[in-house]
């Protein structure tokens, strides 16, 4: 048994409670935390098993090993635990008698800290007179004696009372996983010095779970240490081992557990509200969690580990009805929380046409700017993937993805179509501006420009224009278009076109040679970009202040600017501005 000093400090908060209850799913090493921690501290250690169902054996066992532990207990509290019992006795008065005698005797006995540990309450579970024996004992038990519970689920009896009273501690899988430096500790000890390199990975895969971590390292000693990475890396997928501890610890779950898990199968993050939406009891999200192996929290909510998603997906797969049921009402859950792009990888998960198709209709291009279009549209017919606004939105989506060929061709099959306005314009006409077709791309913005709608694309249609005029050395042309768009950006106060009619103007300003309006303008630039969030606009404007900075020889400054647009850069994958970024630090 590996030393664990830092788990061994959260089980000594025991000893300054009444109860403390650890609740973790199978594996998590409760009951090898728990003997050595009682060794350790001296502690009473009860085993639960299924003897223990009945209550003469169960109070008998607990007596016994108390009277060797604390001197003048009276024998007669083992013997009485085996007395029979009368014609009209109740047992859950006997049980509460019993414990109650037993608390009695201690309180007249006992002068010092001593834990009694009943690892494994599961085993007494549905059988009352067990259950209410334990029960009284926490209740009733003397300031000196603090109880320790070990269980795959919450206690069978209820404690917001203790817990009321701050006389609870509660751990869970979260305390007993493995951390980071553990997980390292363990490979290395295993598989020496080179296993520590795959501990990482190792412990991502099996978060933290320490009999997933045991299996997956017997598995790797059995390998040759070149294997190691491409094993710790699939170990979700190919341990036999996982898989079955995983299904064991998935059948233990109440119904309703099961099937908020097999939910999550197909869902791309739960949560409280989710959860109860989907018929889930309250509290079965904190329960499962606090469990560790199936979810695993993030700040958006929660999610299925690797392992638990491919092992329920293998063994307790929703069929093609299910999934769809499903989606549907997760789907109109994330809709109803502002989250659409949520609900259509829902679609996508579970292959959902109608459910995909209603999403595209309905929140079209914001999904195709952040969510996963291309897939959704993979699962409509032909015919409807071949409608004008799908086209758009298939084009939108690719030019997203960097597939920018693919792109101008379903833009410009939408634009010859009636899914044509400025905002097709202007991303059409922005791939051949950065192809350098200067023509093609003015053409595709005043196109743009004169249709007018949406206004704030037309703006920026102008915008664009004005620039592309600059590049061919048309001033006036470029003076004239920029403040148009000037003017109509701040007439719709449209933050990402107010950055761009401002950045032409401090374009102009640089060849007049006005270094304060140049400023002024990029400045203001700036302050709009960052308030639309516009991340590629905020790296074309520090690229075009560390240009100008160049030209005039200032040096320091310029580097200032490429380390800004270097650090955005790296939150986006737009080569051209950051290939320009990248020339400019290089110059």
């Amino acid at each position: 048994m590996r030393p664990r000093p830092a788990l061994d400090r959260r089980l000594d908060g025991a000893l300054t409670y009444r109860l403390t209850s650890l609740v973790a799913t199978t594996g998590y090493g409760k009951s090898t935390a728990l003997a050595g921690w009682s060794q350790a501290v001296g502690a009473v250690l009860h085993r639960l098993g299924p003897a223990d169902r009945d209550l003469p054996t169960l109070a008998g066992a607990v007596a016994s090993a108390l009277s060797e532990r604390v001197a003048g207990l009276p024998a007669d509290l083992v013997t009485a635990a085996d007395a029979p019992l009368g014609p009209d006795a109740d047992e859950l008065s006997r049980a509460a008698a019993l414990a109650g005698a037993l608390a009695e005797a201690l309180a007249r006995r006992l002068r010092r800290g001593l834990a009694l540990v009943f690892d494994g309450i599961d085993a007494i579970a549905g059988a009352p007179g067990s259950v209410r024996y334990v029960e009284t004992l926490v209740r009733v038990a003397p300031r000196h004696l603090h109880l320790v519970t070990a269980s795959r689920a919450p206690l069978p009896f209820p404690t917001a009372r203790l817990r009321q009273d701050h006389e609870v501690l509660d751990l869970d899988a979260t305390d007993l996983a493995l951390t980071p430096d553990e997980t390292a500790a363990w490979a290395r000890d295993r598989l020496g010095e080179q296993g520590a390199a795959v501990a990482a990975t190792l412990h991502d895969a099996c978060g933290g779970w320490p009999a997933a971590v045991q299996a997956a390292l017997d598995a790797l000693a059995r390998e040759d240490p070149s294997g190691w990475p491409r094993t710790a890396a699939g170990l979700a997928a190919n341990s036999a081992t996982l898989e079955r501890l995983t299904l064991a610890a998935f059948k233990d779950l109440p119904p309703a557990m099961r099937e908020l898990l097999r939910a999550a199968t197909v869902l791309p993050v739960l949560t409280a509200g989710l959860a109860a939406t989907l018929g889930a009891p309250p509290d079965t999200l904190d329960s499962l969690t606090s469990r560790g192996l199936f979810l695993e929290a993030g700040q958006d909510g929660h999610r299925l580990t690797l392992t638990s998603r491919h092992v329920l997906a293998k063994h307790a797969p929703l069929d093609r009805h299910e999934a769809h049921d499903v989606a549907a009402v997760a789907s109109r859950w994330y809709v109803e929380h502002d989250q659409p792009e949520l609900a259509l990888r829902a679609a996508v998960a579970t292959e959902h046409p109608g459910l995909a198709a209603a999403l595209l209709d309905s929140y079209g291009l914001r999904l195709a700017e952040r969510g996963d279009v291309v897939a959704a549209l993979e699962l409509l017919p032909e015919a409807a993937r071949n409608a004008p606004t799908m086209i758009k939105l298939a084009g939108v989506a690719e030019q997203n993805r960097g597939h920018w060929t693919r792109a101008r061709d379903l833009l410009a099959q939408a634009a010859e179509g009636p899914a044509f306005d400025a905002f097709v314009a202007r991303r059409l006409g922005l791939i051949d501006h950065l192809r350098g077709d200067l023509d093609a791309a003015l053409a595709a913005y005043a196109r743009g420009y004169e249709y007018g709608l949406p206004p704030a694309d037309a703006a920026m249609c102008a915008a664009s224009m004005a620039s592309v005029l600059w590049l061919k050395g048309d001033r006036a042309g470029c003076a004239e278009l920029a403040d148009k768009a000037l003017e109509q950006a701040s007439s719709l106060g449209d933050p990402s076109a107010l950055a761009m009619a401002n950045t032409v103007l401090a374009m102009l300003a640089a060849l007049d040679g006005d270094r304060r309006a140049n400023d002024a303008h990029y400045l203001r630039a700036l302050d709009y970009a960052e308030r639309a969030g516009d991340i590629v606009q905020l790296i074309r404007i520090h690229a075009n202040r560390a240009s100008r900075h160049l030209d005039e020889g200032a040096y320091a400054e310029a580097l200032a600017e490429t380390e800004i647009g270097g650090r955005l850069s790296d939150l986006v994958s737009f080569a051209p501005y950051a290939a320009l970024n990248v020339s400019n630090r290089a110059k």
